[in-house]
């Protein structure tokens, strides 16, 4: 499992400089760009698993890896709603 991890840690690092870059570059903009990085993050996530030439283990690897960047995503989503004034739509 150790050498999975360090397989899925650079595509959760992206996820969380993606993130930071929102926040500090993407004004309003950001619940059109968090999809973007993850889409940049799942892109990455496939050329390292492709790269590593591994077979055994590649559907958790990848797995880990989208899940792991994916709840990073929706931590930053929360924290920019929260963060920015009239972020949070509320109904009624």
């Amino acid at each position: 499992m150790g050498r999975a991890i360090g397989s899925m840690v650079p595509v959760w690092l992206l996820a969380v400089v993606g993130a930071a870059l929102v926040a500090s570059l993407g004004g309003e903009r950001y619940l059109t760009l968090l999809p973007v990085v993850m889409a940049l993050c799942l892109l990455a996530s496939f050329a390292i698993q492709l790269g590593l030439g591994r077979e055994p283990g590649l559907t958790t690897r990848l797995g880990g890896s989208a899940i792991g960047a994916l709840a990073i995503l929706v931590a930053a989503t929360g924290i920019l709603m929260l963060a920015r004034p009239g972020g949070v739509p509320i109904p009624g």
